[in-house]
């Protein structure tokens, strides 16, 4: 009888680590506060205790990240902690270990902190030791244990909260401040780190700098501009830039007004306000709708008053130019008058007027609008052939459109033939899952947009005759369209003939008009016939590379 022991030979020999092979790792220690510098937890304490289960287990640590405070409560804010992932992930030669004094100082993001040390273990192949106890992922029991240690980093952080938190809101809702306190302004108490200003009792004060504030409040509210408001406080030995003077004027704190996430409800502050309520709402009144730079001039991109905000471009730098209103005081009268203008605020080659006044040099570029789209009319006579070219135009686009339908029903055939022989593969054990996942979801996600795009086309042409002739009906009043509709229609208007925007001409301030709409292209073609009662054929030529691609009939319509 043969002895089953002879088959010991075939027996695959366990791998057994050479325990005097020096290992590399990487360290990573970290507290979450200043205060922590001096605890059990601190630097000192985690370097000594790490450093010496390195030595004792044949680990050599050859960088070290951190060494400083960062809260554990979110990973990708830590930029001691990124710079590990982010170094570990582009090295060629990866540590075989992180090494971590406890679990908590790797992260307390619960879920998040899993996902990170899954992806070191599994796609980098590096370990966590957690130096304090000498816990690992090496072993599956280790990587589980690990894990949970995570998780109960994230539970402690919320119990934390859950005790804290309604302390915190405690003590805001009774006007107090938490944090440091904005520019001009002093806190006093027993917990702040410079002894001069140690108080048994915590308060805040103006100080020298918000006494100064104090005018620079007084000077917003009779109109000053920020630049030379910005100009006085530099000269009393204040230095503030455009940044910070807007967010001054913004910041509800200075009123005497406490505003914080954690409340829901604004509360008055235990401190003195540096402007009384009333000015501060009646400054952001004013500065709702303020250009950018502050600098006395009010914009706003939607605002009804400057409809073609978004479609003019300056003809020197090509910058969108931005519409903003200006109260000008007449001397004689002290009549208020708002003022509507369009400007470059790049180069500032055009400034123009919104509207013709009477001592305006130019006329304005709304009444330029106007007077251009109410060139667009058409004879009777001509509408046949308009349409008749309008149609070919459209077909010959739809064709190129069906021939690009072709081309992506062809790909989505290839790529769900392709998705089903790698889910055969896998079905049958030939690739691993890593290779299938990877795969497949890169598949199917081409798959999800082909689908999107050929379900979203709409190339269909029924009776696309009588749509024209609406369409040509609505062209005839459109000057009174734009004039009298709603700022979206106003939008739409403008966006379907001049889809590019129009040029503002630096020299003349007239508007400039070349990239119209294609469609609107043969349109005009026949309104230079029926304007100049001219003799020529109706057969305008229709070239197909001057259509914007992807131009569809439902453009034409602008939703009136």
């Amino acid at each position: 009888m043969t002895d089953i022991n002879q088959f010991n030979k075939y027996k695959k020999a366990k791998e057994i680590e050479d325990e005097t092979i020096i290992k590399e790792a990487w360290f990573y220690p970290r507290v979450s506060s200043k205060n922590q510098f001096d605890t059990n937890d601190s630097i000192e304490n985690q370097n000594k205790v790490s450093h010496e289960f390195a030595r004792n287990n044949n680990i050599n640590i050859t960088k070290t990240f951190g060494g400083t405070y960062e809260s554990a409560s979110g990973d990708f804010t830590r930029k001691e902690f990124m710079r590990l992932i982010n170094e570990i992930k582009k090295s060629r030669k990866r540590p075989k270990y992180v090494l971590i004094y406890i679990m908590s100082r790797f992260s307390r993001t619960g879920g998040n902190a899993i996902a990170l040390a899954n992806m070191l273990v599994e796609d980098l192949g590096v370990h966590i030791i957690e130096t304090s106890s000498g816990l690992n992922t090496e072993t599956d029991r280790g990587k589980m244990a690990v894990y949970q240690k995570l998780i109960e980093a994230r539970k402690e952080t919320l119990s934390r909260l859950d005790s804290t938190i309604p302390g915190m809101k405690n003590f805001l809702q009774k006007g107090n401040w938490l944090g440091v306190t904005p520019r001009g302004y002093t806190k006093y108490g027993p917990k702040v780190t410079d002894p001069s200003r140690y108080a048994p009792i915590s308060r805040i004060e103006i100080n020298k700098d918000g006494q100064l504030l104090k005018e620079a409040w007084k000077w917003k509210k009779q109109g000053e501009r920020d630049v030379e408001i910005i100009k006085r406080l530099k000269q009393k030995g204040l230095k503030m830039t455009q940044g910070q003077i807007s967010f001054l004027w913004r910041n509800p704190f200075y009123a005497g007004i406490l505003v914080n996430k954690l409340l829901d409800e604004v509360i008055k502050g235990d401190w003195e306000p540096i402007v009384s309520k009333e000015d501060f709402l009646k400054i952001n009144e004013v500065l709702e709708n303020s250009n950018p730079r502050d600098n006395g001039y009010i914009k706003k991109m939607d605002n009804d008053p400057r409809p073609l905000n978004g479609n003019l471009k300056c003809s020197e730098c090509n910058s969108n130019l931005a519409g903003y209103q200006r109260v000008n005081v007449r001397k004689t009268t002290g009549e208020k008058l708002t003022m509507h203008y369009y400007r470059c605020f790049k180069c500032n080659a055009v400034h123009v007027n919104a509207n013709t006044t009477p001592n305006a040099r130019n006329i304005g570029l709304h009444d330029q609008f106007k007077e251009l789209l109410s060139k667009i009319k058409f004879e009777e006579k001509y509408i046949e052939a308009i349409k008749l070219n309008l149609i070919k135009l459209i077909n010959n686009r739809n064709e190129e459109q069906k021939n690009d339908i072709k081309v992506d029903k062809k790909r989505l055939s290839v790529l769900k033939k392709e998705l089903e022989e790698i889910e055969e593969r896998f079905a049958f054990g030939k690739i691993p899952e890593k290779i299938y996942e990877k795969f497949s979801n890169k598949l199917e996600g081409e798959i999800f947009e082909l689908d999107k795009k050929l379900n979203n086309g709409n190339y269909t042409t029924a009776n696309l005759s009588k749509k024209l002739s609406n369409v040509i009906k609505k062209f005839q009043n459109l000057d009174s369209i734009w004039d009298k509709g709603s700022i979206e229609t106003k939008k739409k208007v403008q966006k379907m003939l001049f889809p590019e925007g129009m040029v503002v001409g630096a020299d003349n301030k007239l508007l400039r008009t070349d990239n119209i709409n294609p469609i609107l292209r043969v349109m005009t073609s026949f309104t230079e016939i029926s304007r100049h009662k001219k003799k020529q054929s109706f057969n305008v030529k229709i070239e197909n590379s001057a259509l914007v691609a992807g131009t569809r009939f439902e453009l034409m319509t602008f939703g009136l």
